[in-house]
């Protein structure tokens, strides 16, 4: 008799975000949901069940440059590596990533590409709300950036 293989439900939290800017990108990250809301583009943020229920998530994000030979160079190109549950897992993360001692995690990185450079690496930290935020409200939920 065959086994049934169960496929475990990935989860999610929706960052609300905008950029600004075609070769030099400001990236403004908004706020943590558990859901969608109304926002038309959230980003995506895989999570486990820890993570899910919260109060406070960082986020790892790696910024980096792209160049190309038949286009301008684009700075400020951002990725969301890991969202973890401490700072001082960003903070070990944070500095794996910008040593390059980080274990790959069996994906492509952007940042690794031949006409890819890392530029740094971002630490930010949101209290996790059920709806996105309005950014006129950000002080409610982002914590810090650093």
């Amino acid at each position: 008799m065959a086994k049934i293989r169960t496929c475990e439900t990935k989860k999610f939290l929706y960052l609300s975000y905008t950029t600004k800017g075609e070769t030099n990108i400001k990236l403004d990250l908004h706020s943590l949901s558990r859901t969608q809301g109304k926002t038309f583009f959230p980003h995506t943020v895989e999570v486990d069940d820890q993570l899910l229920s919260a109060k406070e998530v960082f986020l790892v994000v790696v910024r980096y440059t792209e160049a190309s030979s038949r286009g301008p160079t684009t700075y400020g190109n951002w990725t969301v590596y890991r969202a973890v549950g401490t700072e001082a897992e960003a903070r070990w993360l944070q500095d794996a990533i910008l040593k390059k001692t980080i274990p790959k995690k069996g994906q492509y990185e952007q940042w690794t590409g031949y006409f890819e450079e890392l530029e740094t690496v971002e630490i930010h930290a949101f209290r996790v709300t059920e709806e996105p935020v309005d950014p006129e409200f950000l002080q409610s939920t982002v914590i810090y950036h650093y």
